[in-house]
């Protein structure tokens, strides 16, 4: 299968020169960045589109907008993203994607297998006039809160919850959070391969983290109980490895998929509140 959105570091390499906006993704690590970082690559810090006081969860979409704007980016604007977490790139990407960035690609590994030459320092950003168009243009692949997801399961009964946590958080042994108190998962959610802890995606990567042939990944997926043919909310602790997963069913061609923003941090805060309305799984 050719991919749509993720690239390796050749593949990267000559996206520079075709008028890419690189974005390196980080967390509080402008510093690191400063040090090495892609040719004309833009720090990116994940703060700047979800925050702790709104539950981790993607701000709004007229603050993410600006956030954009700021950095020179446009709807046409074609951009690449990457960082030392593939998830903190695919949680930008998703941002990107949501609000209506029509090409995005992720270097899938990082600088890991980076061969070319690298840059230091800050690079002079131009802000853009507009971003050039109505956002979210795509608002459909967002449930922000357990609310949403629980409105959307009722217009869908067959609605397939996907959590892509780890083993350990799906069977209800750890929250695996320092700052969520609870284990457990949502009523009816299956669980799906994809990471062993939470920051990270392992079962989707190689040794070399690179992602794995998609032909396994959906062999894998299907077997755990995933139909491409059905609508799909990926969901995990606050968004991260859910973005990651997203990315990759749609490099599936999975067109009925979605993000369940507020993941277990949210669920589990609404179900200490009610709990009947908000029910666990059962643990294994």
């Amino acid at each position: 299968m050719n991919k749509q959105f993720f690239v390796d570091a050749a593949a990267a390499h000559r996206l520079l020169s075709q008028g890419y906006k690189v974005l390196a993704v980080g967390n509080q690590q402008e510093f690191t960045f400063q040090q090495s970082h892609l040719p004309g690559a833009i720090y990116f810090d994940t703060n700047e589109i979800e925050s702790e006081e709104n539950g981790w969860n993607i701000l709004p979409a007229q603050q993410c907008q600006q956030v954009f704007i700021k950095k020179g980016i446009t709807v046409d604007t074609p951009v690449l993203i990457y960082s030392s977490n593939l998830n903190a790139a695919c949680r930008v990407a998703f941002v990107a994607y949501w609000l209506g960035i029509n090409q995005i690609k992720i270097l899938e590994d990082g600088l890991r297998s980076w061969v070319y030459p690298l840059e230091q320092g800050t690079v002079e950003v131009e802000k853009a006039e507009d971003f050039g168009t109505r956002i979210p243009r795509r608002p459909e692949i967002l449930i922000s809160t357990s609310e949403d997801l629980l409105q959307a399961k009722s217009r869908n009964p067959e609605l397939i919850l996907a959590s892509v946590r780890s083993r350990e958080e799906y069977s209800g042994a750890t929250s695996n959070y320092s700052y969520i108190e609870q284990a457990g998962e949502p009523e009816g959610a299956i669980f799906t391969p994809a990471s062993c802890g939470k920051d990270d995606v392992a079962d989707l990567l190689t040794a070399d983290h690179r992602l794995k042939p998609l032909s396994e990944i959906d062999q894998a997926w299907q077997t755990a109980g995933l139909n491409p043919e059905k609508e799909i909310v990926f969901y995990c602790g606050t968004g991260w490895r859910a973005s990651t997963a997203f990315f990759v069913a749609k490099e599936l061609g999975w067109s009925q998929i979605r993000l369940f923003d507020g993941g277990w941090y949210d669920w589990s805060k609404k179900h200490n509140q009610n709990p009947k309305k908000f029910p666990l799984k059962k643990t294994l």
